[in-house]
């Protein structure tokens, strides 16, 4: 008879399974709370947001293209819209989620998740998808 005996190699890896962790998920805000940040304190507002990733959660304003034909949305709120900035969150696609824009429509409610990249006239937010609800976290003012 044929006996198995089992591989001390395969026993360790058995034994030193890395057990992954829940992703982290995305803390989110306002379009307004983010505009609002960089109108109070540009500088303030690059140390916390730049080169980071956040969801914002706001209501379609417009779908364009910008200079190069690259998508974007922008998004706003009513305490944005009901302020006296004319500024608002541009959210960067790639070309390849242009089939996701043209369904989109302006007034529409949208989450976007995006890398932060700064104040230029807008709140610029880059590399953008829409994420799964199961994604988003807590606002970023939560307590």
């Amino acid at each position: 008879t044929n006996k198995v005996i089992a591989s001390p190699v395969a026993k360790e890896a058995e034994t030193t399974a890395v057990v992954q962790q829940p992703a982290e998920k995305i803390r989110w805000l306002r379009p307004s709370e983010m505009v609002g940040a960089y109108e109070h304190n540009e500088v303030a507002a690059d140390k916390y947001f730049k080169g980071e990733v956040f969801a914002v959660k706001g209501r379609v304003k417009e779908i364009s293209k910008d200079m190069l034909g690259s998508p974007y949305v922008t998004l706003t709120d009513d305490a944005l819209s009901a302020s006296s900035s004319f500024r608002v969150v541009q959210a960067a696609f790639s070309r390849n989620d242009e089939d996701i824009l043209a369904s989109l429509r302006p007034g529409q409610m949208l989450t976007v998740a995006c890398k932060v990249q700064g104040l230029m006239m807008n709140v610029q937010l880059s590399g953008c998808r829409v994420p799964d609800k199961s994604e988003v976290g807590e606002n970023v003012w939560k307590k």
